[in-house]
């Protein structure tokens, strides 16, 4: 893609490059290449996103209000960080689940190898 007059990123079958320039000039500060099966296994869903793409028992997807989203998101920032709070985990009971259960469900977070 471009900004401006400079050319920022480059995509082919393969790899993508994207190049950082120095603010208001030609000169690049950086240059980043990326494998195409790296960046595909480094997408990871959130727990809200998994939940409503496998959605209900006949297989079709759901959709979760956004307020159901956020907490969702939270919970998982929670189940991550090791550190449930008492809140979270009322919740969990009140639904029938355990933060062991959703805990299975998340996904793990895919750190490239760096050469």
């Amino acid at each position: 893609g471009w900004d401006g007059d400079r050319l920022t990123t480059v995509q082919t079958d393969t790899t993508r490059i994207q190049t950082v320039y120095q603010p208001g000039s030609f000169a690049p500060l950086i240059r980043i290449e990326t494998d195409n099966g790296e960046r595909e296994k480094a997408q990871c869903r959130s727990l809200a996103e998994k939940i409503q793409q496998e959605g209900s028992e006949d297989g079709h997807g759901v959709v979760f209000p956004a307020e159901l989203v956020g907490l969702l998101d939270r919970l998982e920032g929670e189940i991550r960080a090791n550190c449930v709070s008492s809140e979270s985990r009322q919740w969990l009971a009140q639904c029938g689940l355990t933060v062991e259960r959703l805990a299975a469900q998340i996904e793990p977070v895919y750190l490239p190898e760096r050469k």
